[in-house]
């Protein structure tokens, strides 16, 4: 019953973002996401490569995650089975 809270929490949250961009609009990161991307992974394709690397690498029903650190360093975070942030492992 404990593990049931996360995992609303974060199926409502990745159907939430999960959608098609507009006509017209860009297709990727833009503007302060882009550049801070760049800063901390080196490229977008560089972050997709980890990204996808953290997802394929949870076990169970976890998620893979952007988050940012006190010093404002986007970081990719890997989490299984509905684990909240404070219990993840850095991927890459």
């Amino acid at each position: 019953m404990t593990s049931l809270p996360p995992r609303y929490v974060n199926h409502n949250l990745f159907w939430a973002v999960m959608c098609r961009p507009e006509a017209g609009t860009a297709s990727g990161p833009t503007g302060d996401l882009l550049e801070r991307i760049n800063r901390s992974f080196g490229s977008v394709d560089k972050f997709k490569e980890r990204f996808t690397a953290a997802a394929l690498g949870v076990f169970g029903s976890g998620y893979a995650w952007l988050l940012e650190d006190e010093q404002r360093i986007l970081r990719i975070t890997g989490l299984s089975n509905q684990v909240r942030e404070e219990g993840g492992v850095e991927a890459g």
